[in-house]
């Protein structure tokens, strides 16, 4: 976990849980998490070899530690992707902020994507 000055100067930094969507994300955002996770893992399915992916339950909190990403997805050596899903409204929880932070803290990041058109942009267009 991270200390708690950590999570103040990292709330300070993000604006208390508020969002600024990226353009890409205003074009485009889904109104279904459950759809953006299918639009993604069908994107992995379509390569080859097949991408392998982690994806973490939708109908409950995540079971693998507070605030864990939605997708860890795995590509050609050495691209491995860490993708949280949000609707158009949608704002990460606290645990995921920590989970992002600490993340961070360890030089993974964690794409927070708002449409499909923006998880490309920002994970596979680079």
């Amino acid at each position: 976990m991270i200390t708690n000055f950590q999570f103040q100067e990292m709330q300070r930094r993000i604006g208390s849980n508020s969002r600024v969507p990226s353009p890409l994300a205003q074009s485009d955002p889904v109104d279904s998490e459950s759809k953006l996770h299918s639009q993604i893992m069908e994107f992995c399915d379509s390569q080859w070899p097949r991408w392998k992916y982690v994806h973490c339950r939708m109908d409950k909190k995540s079971t693998v530690a507070p605030g864990v990403h939605d997708l860890t997805i795995f590509g050609p050596h050495p691209l491995a992707i860490l993708v949280e899903c949000k609707k158009k409204d949608g704002k990460l929880s606290e645990a995921q902020l920590c989970w992002i932070a600490e993340m961070k803290m360890l030089n993974w990041d964690v794409h927070v994507v708002f449409s499909f058109s923006e998880f490309l942009e920002k994970t596979i267009k680079k």
